[in-house]
C-alpha cells in the first residue's frame, strides 16, 4: 500500500503538492476520501488483500504504453499475445488487456468520432419529416413522432449549425483575398499575420474589397491565434472548418455518413456481440480520458508517486466504447457483457447521454451484471441538472422503475465539500459525491494534469469498490454499494449552492440547498468507513 504510505507523508508537503492529493485527503478544511485512515486501519486489523480485482474501465481508447498503467493493466491468461487468434475462444482473438468495439475485425478501421444521439436520431427521422408541417399529418402517432423530430433538431442545434456553416462559407472569400493578397506581396515567403497587417496597400478598384477582407479576418485571427502566427496555417486551418461543415451538412441526408457503420456489424442485433478489435490505443487525443480514468483507479505513480490510482492493486480492463460524441447503446450493452465474462468484479462507467433508443438493452446488460455479482459505477453527468427530472442514460433502474442494487452513480464535489457547480445531482438518482474538481491523474502520452468533472468523482468510488472486494471477496455487490452509500462522510444540513451551469451563464441568483437534497447518502464517499464498516458487515456473517 505504498501509494497510502505516500498520502499520509502528505500532510507535511507544499500547497502545490496537497493540490495533487487532496482528493485522498480527510480533515477539517479538505473533503477527500481520507485514504491515510484506510492505511491506518490496514495496519491496525493487519489486513491483506485476498484476491486480486479486475476493475473494467468502459470509455474511451486509452494508452496502453503510460509508465503509470503498464503494470496496472489486466492480462487476459487465456490469450497468446500477437498471434491473431482467439485462443480462450471467448469470440474476440487477442485480448490481451481488453477489447475495443469500436473497430473493424481487420483492424482497417477505428471510429474515433461519431454524433451525438440527438443528432444520430434526428437522421433517423429526417427522411420522413424534413420540410413538413404538424398539418401534414393525420395520425396522433405521426404527430407526435413529428414533434420528437422537432424536439431532435431543436437539441441537436441543427438549425444554427447550418447557418454557421452558410456564414463560414461567405466569410472565407474574405480568407481567399488575403491570401491572394499574401502571395502577391511576399511571394513564396510563409507570412505571419503581423507582416500582413504591414502590407503597403496600392490604390485599385478592389482596395474596398481588400481593405474589408482585412477587417474581417485579422482581429479575429489575432486573437485566436497570436501575431506571430503562420499565414498559411490560419488558411489551411480556416479552409479544413469549411470542408468539415460542408461534411457535416452534407452528411444530414447521407445514411451511409455514419462512421460506426464502418465496423461491420449488425448495428441493431444486440445479439451479435462478437464484433470490433483490439485496437485499445488508436492516438493521444482519443486516450485521453480513459487514461485519466485508469490512472484515478490503478496508476502506479512511477512518474510522481502522488499521481497514483485510489487502489493500485486493482487490474484495468480496457474496453474502448466511447468515442468523440455519445457512445451507442449496443457498445455499451456489449461492453458490459465482455467485461462481466471476463472477470471484471466493477465496472466504471465515466459517460452518460440524455437519451437512449435502446435503454432495454443496456438495462439487460446491468441485469446480467448483477446476476454476476459485478459493481458498476456511472458518472452523474456534468450538465448541472436535476437527473431525477432528465434521465442519464445508462439509469439505475429497469423500465418498472425497479433499482439495480449492484449499481451506483456518483456526482462531483470540490475540496471543501461543496458539490461541483457542473455536476449533475438528484436525491433519487444519485447516490454519493466523491471528489470531481481539480484530480491529478495520469495523461495520454506520458506525464499527468488535473481534470474536473463527474468522470473524475465515478473512478474514484471505482477504486474504493475495488479496495472492498479485494479485502471482503465475500461481499456481495448489493452489500457493497449499500457500504459505499451508508458510510458517507455526512454533509446532512449543510447549505450549499445548487449545481447549474445554465443558471450561471444566464446569471441568474445562486439557489441555496441542503447537500441531503442532492443525493440519496446527503454525503461524499469516505474509504476508511466503508472499509471499517466492510469489516463490520463481513464479521457479522462469519
Amino acid at each position: 500500500m505504498a501509494a497510502l504510505v505516500m498520502v499520509v507523508a502528505g500532510y507535511g508537503q507544499s500547497q502545490a503538492d496537497i493540490d495533487k492529493i487532496w482528493h485522498k485527503i480527510l480533515n477539517d478544511t479538505i473533503l477527500g476520501v481520507d485514504l491515510p485512515g484506510v492505511h491506518t486501519f490496514i495496519q491496525k486489523q493487519g489486513l491483506s488483500p485476498q484476491q486480486t480485482v479486475i476493475v473494467g474501465v468502459l470509455d474511451s481508447g486509452i494508452d496502453t504504453a503510460h509508465v503509470d498503467l503498464k503494470g496496472a493493466f489486466w492480462t487476459n491468461p487465456g490469450e497468446i499475445p500477437g498471434n491473431g487468434k482467439d485462443d480462450d475462444r471467448n469470440g474476440y482473438p487477442d485480448d490481451i488487456h481488453g477489447w475495443s468495439f469500436l473497430g473493424s475485425a481487420d483492424g482497417s478501421f477505428d471510429v474515433t468520432s461519431a454524433g451525438t444521439e440527438y443528432f444520430r436520431q434526428y437522421k433517423r427521422l429526417r427522411p420522413k419529416y424534413a420540410g413538413k408541417e404538424e398539418s401534414d399529418f393525420k395520425s396522433d402517432k405521426q404527430r407526435k413522432e413529428f414533434a420528437y423530430f422537432k424536439y431532435l433538431e431543436q437539441k441537436a442545434g441543427i438549425r444554427n449549425y447550418v447557418k454557421f456553416a452558410e456564414v463560414l462559407e461567405k466569410r472565407f472569400e474574405s480568407y481567399r483575398i488575403c491570401d491572394s493578397l499574401a502571395k502577391a506581396c511576399y511571394p513564396g515567403q510563409d507570412v505571419t499575420l503581423q507582416e500582413l497587417t504591414k502590407i503597403d496597400l496600392q490604390d485599385t478598384v478592389a482596395l474596398g474589397r481588400i481593405i474589408a477582407a482585412l477587417e474581417q479576418v485579422l482581429p479575429s485571427s489575432y486573437l485566436r491565434y497570436g501575431a506571430s502566427a503562420s499565414w498559411k496555417m490560419v488558411y489551411d486551418t480556416t479552409w479544413a472548418e469549411v470542408l468539415q461543415a460542408r461534411k457535416r451538412v452534407a452528411s444530414l441526408d447521407d445514411p451511409s455518413a455514419d462512421p460506426r457503420l464502418k465496423v461491420g456489424d449488425k448495428l441493431n442485433k444486440f445479439s451479435d456481440r462478437r464484433y470490433g478489435n483490439n485496437h485499445l490505443f488508436v492516438n493521444d487525443q482519443d486516450a485521453m480520458h480513459a487514461t485519466c480514468v485508469a490512472g484515478i483507479i490503478a496508476g502506479q505513480g512511477v512518474e510522481d508517486p502522488q499521481i497514483s490510482g485510489i487502489y493500485p492493486e486493482a487490474r484495468i480492463m480496457a474496453v474502448r466504447v466511447v468515442p468523440d460524441g455519445d457512445e451507442y447503446d449496443k457498445d455499451v450493452a456489449s461492453a458490459i457483457r465482455y467485461a462481466v465474462d471476463n472477470g471484471a468484479k466493477v465496472i466504471n462507467m465515466s459517460f452518460g447521454k440524455f437519451i437512449s433508443p435502446h435503454s432495454d438493452q443496456v438495462a439487460k446488460a446491468i441485469r446480467y451484471a448483477w446476476k454476476h455479482d459485478v459493481v458498476l459505477v456511472h458518472a452523474a453527468g456534468n450538465e448541472g441538472i436535476n437527473i431525477d427530472t432528465v434521465a442519464h442514460y445508462p439509469v439505475e433502474v429497469d423500465r418498472r422503475g425497479r433499482r439495480f442494487s449492484n449499481m451506483i452513480v456518483v456526482g462531483a464535489s470540490c475540496m471543501d465539500g461543496s458539490p461541483a457547480s457542473f455536476s449533475c445531482y438528484g436525491q433519487f438518482a444519485v447516490d454519493l459525491f466523491a471528489p470531481g474538481c481539480d484530480i491529478w491523474a495520469s495523461q495520454a502520452g506520458g506525464g499527468c494534469f488535473s481534470a474536473s468533472g463527474t468522470s473524475m468523482a465515478a473512478p474514484i468510488v471505482a477504486g474504493i469498490a475495488a479496495m472492498i472486494r479485494a479485502y471482503y471477496p465475500e461481499l456481495s455487490a448489493g452489500e457493497v454499494c449499500g457500504i459505499l452509500r451508508e458510510s458517507v462522510t455526512s454533509r446532512f444540513g449543510v447549505k450549499v449552492t445548487l449545481p447549474g451551469k445554465q443558471r450561471r451563464m444566464e446569471e441568474k441568483p445562486d439557489t441555496e440547498v441542503r447537500f441531503e437534497q442532492l443525493s440519496r447518502s446527503g454525503g461524499i464517499v469516505n474509504a476508511a468507513k466503508a472499509l471499517k464498516m466492510a469489516e463490520e458487515v463481513n464479521a457479522a456473517r462469519q
